[in-house]
């Protein structure tokens, strides 16, 4: 699957009645190529309530001491720089990680390290 249309097979799969879609492979997540087997023996189905339904936000977040926004700069998302640049705009701390979508799995030293940041 190119990931450039995933949005467009969660909106076709919704069109159809279906209630998920395939999930990306872990190669398209860009995960490390040494951990992609696991992970993709681990992907399931993605459910398109994600995706589709409206999320209700109360202003709690605002409320949160220390917001953080973790970028994996090593998968390619337009979406998620933009969400970046706003969480800058709006004051957050910013911190990059030099690996694919799923952080925690390739990288578990700097997501740790990050999560301790956070943390105080």
């Amino acid at each position: 699957m190119d990931l450039s249309n995933y949005r467009q097979s969660f909106e076709a799969a919704y069109a159809a009645g279906e209630l998920a879609t395939a999930p990306p492979t872990a190669a398209e997540l860009r995960v490390h190529r040494d951990n992609q087997p696991w992970i993709d023996a681990l992907m399931t189905p993605q459910p398109l309530g994600t995706a589709v339904q409206a999320i209700r936000l109360t202003g709690a977040r605002e409320r949160v001491a220390r917001r953080v926004y973790v970028r994996a700069t090593g998968y390619p998302s337009p979406r998620f720089d933009a969400c970046r640049e706003a969480a800058r705009g709006r004051g957050w701390t910013i911190r990059e990680v030099a690996c694919g979508h799923i952080a925690m799995i390739d990288d578990p030293d700097a997501v740790t390290a990050i999560l301790l940041e956070a943390a105080g």
